[in-house]
């Protein structure tokens, strides 16, 4: 039998669920403000809506923007090597690209990548490969004509400040500390990282490295592989071994307050459950992170075993309204402490 508190989950999930299928459309907007314990301001509810209506007219460009010879590559693998600067609020490093050709041949590759982001060089294992980077496309010319089932890798070598326009992600502040966030849903990520961003089109595995100065911490997707210091910096190494697609490749970054609870799923094993508080909010967020792992039981029961069972599921906060549903790792508003919030996020690791 169900405990009470169980119980009032399994309600919750019955019930929004269905409203979840309908009306998905307007629910998994990161916009959508759900916390009922502190209000936002009225200014920045209409800032969020004019945001909302910004990325709608984004997603739309964005769709139309996909290109034929997208449609001959299957993506299979990325690797981000990212330095990201508080100061200069400018991201720098690599991003490489392992993928395979399923049309017939292919000797160029197109990638997204905002026109504002200054590519430096694009390489591959035997040299240098000449690219154009116009409109928004980074086309590079691979060393030879590819045929179908033959697998390419290329490292694109890149800098640049974020458009905040697509409001994708954000060099901020939290109580005069810095806060990096990302939410590059649906078609974001091509703000900050070159890739191929159709959301159909799943890597297979991805590595996320990222840099930053060595007091802050990192929140990313899958597993924390390390922690490396380097003079005043530290990069963190996440690696995400579930496909994923690019819009929930994430990061959050801020001198968090970090803490575990653990999902028990069977008399031998468990998983862990990170939360990455903002430090003044540590008390606050108690009463809804503490269901986390029942609610984790009771949709592994309705739905079968939490689908990223090898990693982990956790929240990172960020400066957004309501929360994402980042893979792994569900950014949520710092004033949110609703157990409808935390339900919703949740739900979406087995429905998308």
């Amino acid at each position: 039998m169900l405990s009470h508190r169980a119980s009032r989950v399994f309600a919750l999930a019955c019930g929004r669920l269905f409203v979840l299928l309908i009306i998905a459309g307007l629910l998994f907007s990161p916009a959508f403000v759900t916390a009922q314990e502190e209000e936002m301001p009225r200014d920045f509810r209409k800032d969020l809506a004019r945001q909302k209506a910004d990325r709608f007219t984004g997603m739309y460009m964005a769709d139309q923007a996909q290109t034929a010879n997208q449609d001959d590559y299957d993506v299979v693998y990325y690797e981000l090597d990212l330095d990201l600067d508080p100061v200069t609020s400018i991201v720098s490093g690599s991003v490489t690209v392992t993928g395979e050709v399923t049309g017939a041949s292919l000797s160029t590759i197109e990638l997204n990548l905002l026109s504002n982001m200054l590519v430096s060089t694009v390489t591959w294992s035997g040299g240098a490969l000449a690219y154009s980077h116009v409109s928004d496309i980074l086309t590079v010319t691979l060393d030879r004509t590819y045929i179908q089932g033959e697998m390419f890798e290329f490292t694109v070598v890149y800098s640049g400040t974020p458009n905040t326009s697509w409001g994708a992600f954000g060099f901020d502040t939290y109580n005069s500390e810095p806060m990096i966030w990302s939410l590059s849903e649906p078609y974001g990520a091509r703000s900050w990282w070159p890739c191929k961003d159709v959301p159909s089109d799943k890597a297979d595995s991805v590595d996320i490295h990222i840099t930053v100065p060595s007091d802050l911490i990192v929140a990313s997707n899958g597993n924390l592989i390390s922690e490396t210091i380097n003079g005043p910096d530290k990069t963190y190494h996440w690696h995400e071994g579930y496909p994923i697609t690019t819009y929930l490749v994430s990061v959050a970054v801020h001198p968090y307050t970090t803490y575990s609870d653990w999902y028990v799923y069977s008399p031998t094993d468990s998983m862990e459950v990170q939360f990455y508080v903002f430090p003044d909010r540590y008390t606050f967020v108690q009463p809804s992170y503490s269901m986390t792992v029942e609610m984790l039981e009771v949709f592994s029961s309705l739905f079968g075993e939490y689908p990223f069972i090898e990693e982990k599921y956790g929240h990172a906060q960020f400066l957004w309204g309501g929360g994402m549903e980042h893979q792994t790792i569900t950014s949520l508003a710092y004033y949110a402490n609703s157990e409808y919030l935390n339900v919703h996020e949740l739900a979406h690791m087995w429905w998308g």
